[in-house]
């Protein structure tokens, strides 16, 4: 699993400006995006209420301000400003994001058969590869962005999708396994989410855990692989589908690491309970059966 202390110290020491008052999207990246900020601002509610305030008071002074708001603010339960997914887009069940943004839409608007039908839906798109670097399944979610219905790609095929403008493949991303991992908390599936967050781990950067970044990234950072240690890399490209498309990155920015985090963060707050109620549940079973038993004799 990831490690938050490790995502925090990359956000904070690595991609915070103090002179501009935020988050740039990305190592050699400076853009400051509201919508990055923002779900910034959400995890340092939590970890750094002093900073939380200084992304608030700037929110308007971000680029894209408001864009974005209405998309990441069902995370913290807000139906009144959310956009329902078919809002945004009517075939939205093809995108597993969209998805799992309604899903918390449902259930934090208390419509519980909804929900557990739009989970189910979003399960579905769940998908294990053995090719994975390490050992063991590993688990991803497809959907149509991921390889935007071309199964096999040429150098060709991407010269003419970018010349024409048209929907590119984006991989397996990883922010859209956090959501996966968040709604899975909501519906008590937290085997599901152990999954996901597994596979998150993978992709930090530094983390003894990744078979692909444990050392750092000395593709895009050849002088210092370890520029992005604690960052969670953006997507995974399986080999399978074709050479790795250009415009792929694979860079730790902003919105990954966030997401990454607020879904960790509630899974060891929820284990962390478990821990410690379970041990009691079981204590007084003993306990209530004896006394019961007494009194039966």
């Amino acid at each position: 699993m990831m490690d938050v202390k490790m995502a925090l110290d990359f956000l904070n020491n690595v991609l915070w400006n103090e002179q501009k008052q935020g988050y740039r999207e990305a190592v050699g990246i400076e853009h400051y995006w509201f919508i990055d900020n923002f779900v910034a601002w959400i995890v340092m509610h939590k970890y750094d209420p002093k900073r939380a305030e200084i992304i608030e008071r700037n929110f308007p002074n971000y680029e894209n301000y408001p864009f974005g708001f209405d998309r990441w603010c069902i995370l913290y339960g807000d139906t009144e400003n959310f956009t329902p997914s078919p809002q945004k887009l009517p075939d939205y069940t093809r995108y597993a994001d969209l998805v799992a943004l309604q899903y918390l839409y449902y259930y934090y608007k208390k419509d519980f058969n909804n929900a557990k039908m739009t989970y189910a839906y979003l399960l579905n798109m769940r998908k294990y590869f053995d090719n994975f670097p390490g050992n063991g399944k590993t688990l991803f979610l497809e959907d149509v962005a991921t390889r935007v219905g071309y199964q096999t790609f040429t150098e060709e095929l991407y010269n003419w999708l970018v010349a024409m403008n048209k929907p590119k493949p984006e991989g397996h991303t990883i922010y859209k396994l956090a959501l996966l991992a968040i709604c899975s908390m909501k519906h008590n599936r937290y085997d599901i989410a152990k999954e996901c967050l597994e596979t998150i781990g993978k992709f930090q950067v530094g983390n003894p855990e990744s078979p692909l970044y444990k050392d750092g990234d000395p593709i895009n950072f050849p002088e210092n692989p370890l520029i992005e240690k604690g960052g969670i890399k953006t997507e995974w490209w399986n080999p399978d589908y074709g050479p790795k498309p250009p415009w792929l990155r694979t860079l730790c920015n902003v919105e990954t690491t966030c997401l990454c985090i607020l879904a960790q963060t509630e899974y060891n707050e929820g284990i962390d309970v478990w821990s410690k109620t379970i041990p009691w549940f079981i204590l007084g079973g003993i306990i209530g059966g004896g006394i019961g038993y007494f009194i039966r004799k």
